[in-house]
């Protein structure tokens, strides 16, 4: 009985962890790709971001993520704002996606960030027993949106896009750059570490990811207008339940000291702030070249923190690096990002993921005496 207890509890927080991850990147982002590269370009974003998301389970033991807690606690507080911010701006960027542009999208876009806000927080009081399975209602949501699409969309996808395929591989390290690190600074898969009886919640988490993000090619290929209720259903369950993981895990009561400012307060109104600069942001008519901006915290300042600040692989005589030179360094960079994913440079991605490596590696060998 208590080796079904363990499996029931290990498949739960797996379980967690895939709804966590299926936000307005999963949910979104496919669509972009497929469109540029055709099916290349999900392989491109899928490999690393379901291996790198599983191996966090695997490689962060209960050490290593007290350094990640302890070294990156306001790091950490970021990565969950600036998500909860990234959601709110998709919650219009979607319903303008779903509603084809049609009269009236800005008052639906406002009134389904704010929406998502507002559930955002009665749902986060939520406590940590009922976690597992509200994914797992979440979850079954969205296997039934699964089954009113179909994969019958799946084969009108091409194996290429409208852009040439080497630019797809030209950014393809930045983009793995991303998913192979961020999670380290996901509070949420800290969450599912420290309460799954085994880390194998990772592997149930690589499996059920997995078929959330084959949905989103499902979808990206209906025709305009089909199983719009169905797939706007499917976004909003798995949006809300992110961003109410993550503002939890801002308020718990273990959460990192850095997070937690007159309990749930501060938090909310740095986010309050963070969506009134994302609205703004949508009344710009580019809405979706604002959305590939929000991902050079995802693609550059995250996973640049995790080797420059955080060091969750090195020891105590390893300190991390100044903040003031990573934030430099940070600035300069950024629009490098800017010219790859947005002005058709993207050959400019890989020298900027090099010298970022080569940074690491020196900073780490001048650390050490070598």
């Amino acid at each position: 009985m208590n080796h079904l207890r363990a499996a029931a509890a290990t498949t739960g927080w797996g379980i967690y962890c895939a709804c966590s991850w299926t936000w307005c990147i999963g949910m979104f982002l496919p669509v972009l790709l497929l469109d540029r590269f055709g099916w290349p370009g999900f392989i491109v974003f899928a490999v690393p971001n379901v291996l790198g998301c599983a191996a966090f389970g695997y490689l962060a033991n209960p050490d290593r993520i007290a350094r990640i807690r302890r070294r990156g606690a306001w790091i950490l507080r970021a990565f969950s704002l600036v998500t909860i911010g990234y959601h709110v701006f998709f919650a219009g960027l979607a319903t303008d996606w779903l509603l084809g542009g049609g009269g009236g999208w800005r008052v639906a876009a406002v009134g389904a960030a704010g929406g998502l806000l507002v559930l955002g927080w009665f749902v986060s009081r939520l406590p940590l027993r009922a976690w597992p399975w509200l994914a797992g209602v979440v979850y079954a949501l969205s296997l039934a949106v699964f089954a009113t699409v179909g994969a019958a969309p799946l084969r009108s996808i091409a194996w290429d896009g409208n852009d040439p395929a080497w630019w797809l591989w030209a950014m393809a390290p930045t983009i793995a750059f991303g998913f192979l690190l961020c999670p380290y600074l996901d509070l949420t898969f800290h969450r599912a570490r420290q309460s799954a009886p085994s880390r194998h919640a990772f592997a149930v988490f690589g499996i059920t990811f997995a078929v959330m993000i084959v949905l989103t090619c499902a979808y990206a290929a209906l025709p305009a207008g089909a199983a719009r209720v169905a797939v706007a259903a499917h976004l909003a369950v798995q949006a809300i339940f992110t961003v109410t993981a993550h503002w939890r895990e801002l308020d718990a009561a273990d959460a990192p000291p850095a997070s937690r400012r007159s309990h749930w307060t501060g938090p909310a109104l740095v986010a309050a702030a963070v969506v009134a600069a994302a609205l703004g942001l949508l009344a710009l008519p580019a809405a979706k070249d604002m959305y590939i901006r929000w991902l050079v915290f995802y693609g550059l300042l995250f996973p640049a923190a995790v080797l420059f600040l955080v060091r969750p692989w090195s020891g105590p005589a390893r300190p991390p690096v100044g903040g003031l030179p990573f934030a430099v360094g940070m600035v300069v960079l950024a629009p490098l990002y800017e010219l790859g994913f947005l002005w058709d440079r993207p050959w400019i991605l890989p020298i900027t993921l090099a010298s970022i490596l080569l940074a690491a590696g020196r900073t780490a060998g001048a650390r050490t005496g070598a």
